[in-house]
């Protein structure tokens, strides 16, 4: 017979007293992460605080007892007011909508959109006892309890560090992606997963903060990759993908990697028990031969780099090839360095260049080939673009073809598209993630589509 609780064991239960450190991390299922909500800086560093706070092994939420001067030094805000301040920001995270896409409920086969919000419950001492009780909202328990897959994880001091509340969604976002290195997003999506443009329940914009998209890059999208590049634990870079024949900008790539600079900041983050599968990941570390390998391990000796350094060497032998170090390596070795270390890593953040000195009648030919290369390597990078282009291109045009196919079924016409996929589909059986589910189908009415044997299931 198990022994009747104490209160003491109750009052365990309850409330998660123990507070984030610098070196604790936020553990979210990536449908959390790329959930659509728009909250200040303050809000979105309060909300990573206390799912910082959870005890993700656990079955139930319990009260997070937020210590305000914990959450001060940790976000590095103003302690003036703070007390009043959190209050009163906690009270607007509850009242704020977050909405959840491709929910599937238990017992339901259909994906809905699920309106819910971050906090439950928040209750304060009148008195002010420095102490904030927030309870996370039960809708979000499958969310950040017990979750073993598809999930994202990311340093909390990291995140709550930075100012701009676009440079933390985009931080957290693209942590998301870090493993693969890279994402897509296309702008209009990337507006409302910042927070810039905010939609209703119908899908309609009802707030447009920066609409013109030169405004948009200048005061959100690039003071944010700044920022996360300057203070964060990644080093991201971003170009444009435009429209077929026109300025019209509709696609940010992005790449991601290692931040070198910040490589020895917080210890990196380990694996929850058996090693996670790829996708669960954080950065995915860069494979080298090993003849770079041996070049990597030289350079490291001879700059006195740290074991995290010489991993962030890697990405960069991975991305640039070695020679990109070895000309780095040569041009700090040209001058004493106060630092050589510090010089090492800057020449390979900001691509440092040799020293070049003209001489009358011997640069004819250097300038030519220079110019034939420059002139080759746009052709290639023409190339490319127009390939990315064509590629997205069709990809639209996939899927205007499937959503113009399933919006003239029936909600049971489609169901039973979609049973039939998942059943035809060896990646269909058993327990699969949402978006493989949804690829799966996707490709079978593509395939049907193009072997015109899909028809109108009533037909």
């Amino acid at each position: 017979m198990l022994a009747e609780k104490t209160p003491q064991d109750l009052e365990l239960e309850l409330f998660w007293v123990e507070q984030p450190d610098p070196h604790s991390y936020v553990k979210q299922q990536n449908q959390l992460v790329e959930a659509r909500y728009s909250l200040t800086a303050r809000e979105l560093k309060l909300v990573l605080y206390v799912c910082a706070m959870v005890d993700s092994n656990a079955e139930e939420f319990g009260k997070c007892r937020v210590r305000i001067m914990d959450f001060a030094s940790l976000a590095d805000v103003d302690t003036r007011h703070l007390y009043t301040e959190i209050r009163d920001i906690a009270r607007s995270v509850r009242s704020k909508e977050l909405v959840l896409e491709n929910v599937v409920q238990p017992g339901e086969e259909k994906p809905r959109r699920v309106y819910t919000s971050w906090f439950s419950n928040v209750s304060a001492d009148p008195n002010g006892d420095g102490y904030i009780g927030i309870t996370l909202h039960p809708d979000l328990k499958p969310y950040l309890l017990k979750i073993q897959r598809e999930y994202t994880r990311f340093h909390l001091r990291y995140a709550v560090r930075l100012d701009s509340r676009y440079s933390v969604r985009l931080y957290t976002l693209l942590q998301r992606w870090a493993y693969l290195g890279k994402k897509r997003f296309a702008v209009d999506e990337l507006r409302v997963l910042l927070g810039t443009r905010e939609l209703n329940r119908q899908g309609d914009i009802v707030k447009d903060n920066l609409p013109a998209y030169g405004n948009f890059k200048q005061r959100a999208l690039m003071p944010a990759v700044e920022e996360i590049n300057k203070k964060t634990d990644i080093s991201v870079f971003f170009s444009e993908e435009k429209q077929t024949g026109t300025k019209t900008v509709v696609g940010l790539n992005f790449r991601i990697r290692r931040n070198i600079q910040t490589a020895e900041t917080l210890k990196e983050i380990e694996p929850d028990g058996a090693p996670a599968p790829q996708m669960e990941l954080g950065l995915e570390k860069a494979v080298v031969s090993p003849e770079d390998r041996e070049q990597i391990d030289k350079i490291a000796a001879e700059f006195s780099l740290s074991a995290k350094q010489v991993d962030a060497l890697a990405d960069y032998v991975a991305r640039d090839g070695i020679g990109y170090l070895i000309e780095k390596a040569e041009i700090v070795r040209s001058q004493p360095r106060e630092n050589a270390a510090r010089s090492f890593i800057a020449a390979l953040r900001d691509d440092w260049k040799k020293p070049m000195s003209i001489k009358v009648g011997e640069n004819k030919e250097t300038a030519e080939k220079v110019k034939a290369r420059e002139e080759a390597a746009r052709r290639k990078n023409a190339e490319q673009e127009a390939e990315r282009i064509r590629q997205n291109a069709e990809w639209e045009k996939d899927q205007s073809r499937i959503q113009e196919y399933l919006a003239s079924l029936s909600p049971e016409e489609r169901l039973g598209v979609e049973a039939k996929a998942l059943e035809i589909s060896p990646l269909g059986r058993g327990q699969i993630s949402q978006r493989l589910r949804q690829s799966v189908i996707e490709q079978y009415i593509l395939a049907s589509l193009d072997e015109t044997k899909l028809v109108h299931p009533g037909l």
